[in-house]
Order: structure tokens, then C-alpha cells, then sequence
């Protein structure tokens, strides 16, 4: 794999970078450059808009310090318009996640669209991806810390 290395980042990962960007999720998002490029849909600013007051009661962030956070890791993310992906990305996405959780679908399309890893911290999509459907085109966090020292590693 040559970098830097297209990583689709799914709500669930925004989420806990913004709740605290002092985590491997932070480190990642804001130490990869040239490594990982990160990529979201338009979709991922609604989901975080729509759970902005839960988020910001599990932080306990004020909300200067969530609009900073939120700023800080939408900064680091390449965002797609989801109407720019064609028909057959979607179609190719559906019978993916049709049985674990329809609402990811943007971000498998996006992934397929761009020929990425798709980026999630969801274990049930995760698991039903790779075990029922065979798609290994997804990592966890740990995964992708592995990846990206060992991107480190062969840059020198």
C-alpha cells in the first residue's frame, strides 16, 4: 500500500474525536499527514448537528470547546458531496448494510466510490461486514494505528 492511504471516516469515529481529541482516534486524525487521508460524506456534518446536545452532555464540553473540537477534526476531513457518487456505488452498498444499519450506507458508498477503507469503531457493522458479507475493505482503530506505523516504518 502506498500512502497516503484514503480512509473514510464514519460518524461513530467523529464522534468520539470530537468528545476528546486526546485519544489513538485523535492522534490518528491529527498525526497522519502524508500517511492517511481522510475522507467523510456531507452526511457525517447532519449526524453530528443532530446529536450536537447529546454530545456535548457526555463531554461536557462548553459549546466553544465542542465548536472548536468539532472544527479541529472537520479540518482534517476531505468532504464529498454524496450526490456526486453514481447510481451503481449505491447499489453495490445496499445488500451490505440492508441487514445491520441502513444509515451507513453514505459512508460504504463513499468507500467503494473512492477505493478506501472505511474507518469505524461500529463492532456490529464491522463484524456483519466483514464475517457476513466479505467485505474487507474496513478497519478499526487498532488496524489502522498498525497501518499507519507500519506506513511510518516504510517511509523511513
Amino acid at each position: 500500500i502506498t500512502p497516503p492511504v484514503k480512509i473514510v471516516v464514519d460518524t461513530n469515529i467523529a464522534f468520539s474525536a470530537i468528545l476528546n481529541t486526546e485519544t489513538k482516534i485523535g492522534d490518528l486524525l491529527m498525526n497522519s499527514e502524508g500517511l492517511l487521508e481522510f475522507h467523510a460524506c456531507q452526511y457525517l456534518r447532519l449526524e453530528i448537528h443532530k446529536h450536537r446536545e447529546r454530545l456535548m452532555d457526555i463531554s461536557g464540553l462548553m459549546e466553544d470547546e465542542f465548536e472548536e473540537a468539532k472544527q479541529l477534526v472537520f479540518s482534517r476531513l476531505k468532504f464529498h458531496s454524496e450526490e456526486i457518487i453514481p447510481y451503481q456505488f449505491w447499489e453495490e452498498a445496499l445488500p451490505l448494510v440492508r441487514d445491520v444499519d441502513i444509515d451507513d450506507i453514505a459512508f460504504v458508498t463513499l468507500n467503494n466510490y473512492l477505493d478506501a477503507y472505511l474507518w469505524t469503531g461500529d463492532k456490529l457493522l464491522l463484524n456483519h461486514l466483514r464475517q457476513q458479507k466479505g467485505y474487507s475493505k474496513c478497519l478499526n482503530t487498532a488496524e489502522l494505528f498498525e497501518l499507519r506505523e507500519k506506513l511510518r516504518l516504510e517511509k523511513g
